[in-house]
């Protein structure tokens, strides 16, 4: 079955707003704390340069790596604390280009 999120005529939107009083999340989770609101899998050819890219537009590398299947795949937090990963197209589902694990 193909990905509906990657045919052309079934094209996916992702919105933002700003929300008052932002928490900032905690990750790992901690009970009683800001949980992640989402997290974003994005699978790349080349971890390097896409870990140098996401550092240079703010992003930071997480210090607790937990699924690093071997160096295919890297934790890091958006300039907000959004947690994502990048992650080698061929060491998980290459056939996800994009997917979304949790939304609260």
């Amino acid at each position: 079955m193909e990905n509906s999120s990657s045919r052309p005529d079934h094209p996916s939107l992702l919105v933002f707003q700003a929300v008052d009083n932002y928490q900032k999340p905690i990750w790992p989770w901690e009970k009683d704390k800001q949980a992640q609101m989402m997290h974003f899998d994005f699978y790349v050819e080349n971890l390097e340069e896409a870990v140098e890219h996401a550092k240079s537009c703010g992003a930071t590398v997480s210090e607790v790596q937990y699924f690093n299947f071997e160096g295919g795949s890297v934790v890091m937090f958006d300039p907000a604390g959004h947690p994502f990963c990048l992650s080698l197209q061929d060491m998980i589902m290459n056939q996800f280009v994009l997917y979304i694990l949790c939304v609260y």
